[in-house]
Parts: C-alpha cells; structure tokens; sequence
C-alpha cells in the first residue's frame, strides 16, 4: 500500500482537515483519503473515496460555509501506455463534498473535450465556489489555465479559460479579495525541456 497527500486546512474550530490518495503498489485505481483532526492533532475520523479502475488524486481541501469539507482535484486515466513515448490522458476535475462526521455528500466531475483538473478553491461571499485549474490536453486547442465557478451543490454556474502566457501554464490557487474581486497565480514551464517555471498573478474584478 502506497500513498501520499498534498492537502491540509486549519479548520474554524482550531483543527484541521487532510486529504490525500492511497493505493496499492501496481493496481490502476486508488481511493481519495479526507481525515479530521482536532486541534491536538487527534484523529476524528478518516473516509476514503473509491475510484474503481481510474487514479485520482486530491490537490486542496477547503471547508464550507456549513462546516463541511470540499475536496477538489483530478480523477481519470491514461488510455494507452503510460511508458510510451506519447501517453495519452483523460483526467476530469472532480470536487467532492465530505460531511461533518465524515460521511461522502456527493461528488462531481466535471469533463470537457480534453483533460482537466483542479488545483485550488475559494468560497465566494455568496456561498459559491472557484475552482482554479487547468485544461491539460484538448483536441480542439482550448487549452490553458482554468477558472470554475459551481453553486453551494457543486453545479456549474460560470468558467473562464486564461490565454497561455508560458508551456504548461496552470493555476495553482485561487484568493478572495476584500473588495468582491479574486486573485489567481500560476507557473508554467518557459520550456517542455527546461525544468524551470516563470510565475504569474492576474486579479479579476468580479466572476
């Protein structure tokens, strides 16, 4: 068994929430991991997400105006060899909504023409969510850092597609501003081959 996380949120009552992936060495699938502590970093409770036949993976964990937690990341597959010279993926931005005492709410994916995925999230004033991401692949060009606006049960009400400014670009996270307005930043690769990564910010007014 192998697995990892990359979420973690001090929660309004002092404790915090974690989520990550597990899965076992060699297998196609693996489950997405929320767990609940207390302010002394006691256990309240763990859930794990099942994902039968695909990977997925969480990348934030926010909680919502009620208390619950919502979960945000990538869900998919690569449709042929993963150790060819061009593997081909299908990933869809999925956020999932967690009670209070662990128990999964619902779930939703959301799949355009290519692959997606989801970075961050931020409560908007009005109880709504923005989702930062990215569209990694797309067969019709619609590529490039990714905005998602869905309601209080995860529909979607609004997206914006940011123009490339480097390979690779992506948003990596998403603010609120005290005036209405959000803040999004994001890397991308100044070269397929180059390991390095310019950074950028945009402010938006409204959404």
């Amino acid at each position: 068994m192998a697995g990892f996380c990359k979420a973690a949120k001090k929660l309004p009552d002092g404790g915090f929430a974690v989520a990550g992936k597990v899965e076992k060495t060699g297998q196609k699938d693996c489950d997405v991991w929320i767990t609940r502590l207390d302010k002394n970093g006691e256990q309240l409770w763990d859930t794990r997400i099942p994902n039968p036949k695909i990977k997925a993976w969480p990348e934030c964990v926010c909680c919502s105006p009620d208390s619950f937690l919502m979960v945000v990341g990538w869900q998919g597959l690569c449709l042929n060899d993963i150790n060819s010279d061009e593997p081909i993926f299908d990933f869809d931005l999925a956020i999932s909504k967690i009670d209070k005492k662990g128990k999964l709410v619902w779930t939703r994916n959301f799949n355009r023409e290519g692959s997606e995925g989801g970075n961050s999230v931020a409560i908007r004033p009005n109880g709504s969510f923005i989702i930062a991401g990215k569209k990694a692949t797309s067969f019709l060009g619609k590529v490039g850092p990714w905005l998602l606006l869905v309601d209080a049960e995860g529909n979607e009400t609004g997206e914006n597609l940011i123009k490339f400014h480097c390979n690779n670009d992506q948003a990596v996270k998403v603010i609120n501003c005290n005036d209405g307005g959000i803040v999004v930043i994001g890397p991308g690769l100044q070269d397929e081959s180059n390991t390095r990564a310019n950074g950028w910010i945009m402010k938006f007014s409204s959404f």
